[in-house]
This record gives structure tokens, sequence and C-alpha cells, in this order.
């Protein structure tokens, strides 16, 4: 006869294989429902872990909205709080009057800087036409140096993928007879006696 809780589980862990002790352990055991959970969360071990994986996840969400609270901030309020700032000490002694004659200053400066980038494109556009070149080129030229660079450039490649097309094959451009008028023919590009550039510059002209 069983007398007490430690012959109990004695009993029940050197049976545990026998279908009785297998059935009266599962008659024991309470399914595992959403109500069961939440009673076990109350109070006890349950609570405790409730709490701390709601810290875990609470602190969690707390960084996450400081961090994205930050970024917004940076990247919407803070140029124009730097803005802002910067304007309010250029300006800070001055007068009203004084404050409208420097803004204007600055807008006739703005004006004057947009017109002499406008009349400079439309020379190098005008330059590289006569080179011919594409004139989209015209934003990428500070000096007359740099449209010797591109007219360089777009020779060499044009002439090395001539030959990279040629190869070493046998083929030999036809003869001319020559041209009295001194136009540069496709064939003189090809033969390198002339530049692609005066070439196109050529065939701009007779249009």
């Amino acid at each position: 006869m069983i007398e007490n809780i430690n012959e109990i589980t004695e009993y029940l862990n050197t049976n545990k294989d026998n279908e009785e002790v297998v059935g009266l352990i599962k008659s024991f055991q309470q399914p595992l429902t959403r109500d069961v959970v939440e009673t076990w969360c109350q109070d006890g071990d349950g609570r405790s872990w409730l709490d701390r994986n709601c810290d875990i996840y609470s602190n969690k969400a707390v960084k996450t909205a400081q961090e994205n609270a930050i970024a917004k901030y940076e990247k919407e309020t803070l140029p124009t709080k730097i803005d802002e700032a910067i304007k309010s000490k250029s300006t800070e002694g001055l007068t009203p009057e004084q404050q409208q004659l420097r803004e204007l200053k600055k807008q006739l400066d703005d004006m004057k800087a947009e017109k002499e980038m406008a009349e400079l494109l439309n020379i190098n556009s005008n330059k590289l036409k006569e080179k011919g070149l594409d004139t989209s080129l015209a934003k990428y030229i500070k000096e007359d140096s740099d449209i010797e660079f591109f007219s360089n450039l777009i020779n060499n490649s044009v002439q090395d993928g001539v030959k990279a097309k040629l190869g070493d094959s046998d083929y030999k451009p036809p003869k001319t007879n020559g041209n009295p008028l001194g136009k540069i023919s496709w064939e003189d590009v090809t033969n390198g006696t002339a530049s692609y550039a005066d070439y196109k510059a050529q065939e701009n002209k007779s249009i």
C-alpha cells in the first residue's frame, strides 16, 4: 500500500509505461488554452515571466520610437533650424532697411550668376559645334582645354573602335583619285589621316 508522496512518485516513475499509469497522469493534465495561460500569468512565476517580457518589448519599442523621432527631426527640421540660425546671425545688428537691401543684392547677384552661366553655356555649345562634338557637353566645359580633351577622347575612341572592328583582316580601303575640293571622307577617318571631329564639323557645315 502506498503511504506517502515519495512512494507515489517512485511508483509512477517505475510504472510510467503502464497504460493505467499513463491514463492516470493524462487525467490530471490540464489542456493548454488561452484561459489557462492568462490565469498562469496573473501571479507567481507566470506574472514574473510576463512582466519581464513586457519590459523587454516596451524598452525596444521606446528605443525604436526615439531613433525614428531623431532621424525625422534631423531630416525635416534640423536643416531649417540651421538655415534660420545662420540667416539670423548674418543679419544681426542690421536695420530692416539694411536687411532688405542685402536680400535685394543677393537676388541680383544670383540673377547675374545665372545669366553668366547661360552665356557661357551658349559659347561652349558653339565651340563644341564647330568641333563636331555633342553640345550637351557644354555644361562640363570650364576652359578651351576641356574641349580639346573631349575631342581627343572621342577621336581615339572612334579609331580604337574601327581598329577593333577591322582587326588584323586583309581588308584594305579602296584607293581614291584624290579630292580636289579637299573634302574629308569617312575613309580618311578610318585611315587615320583625318580626325572624327573634323569630319563631323564638315558634315555640320554642309547641312
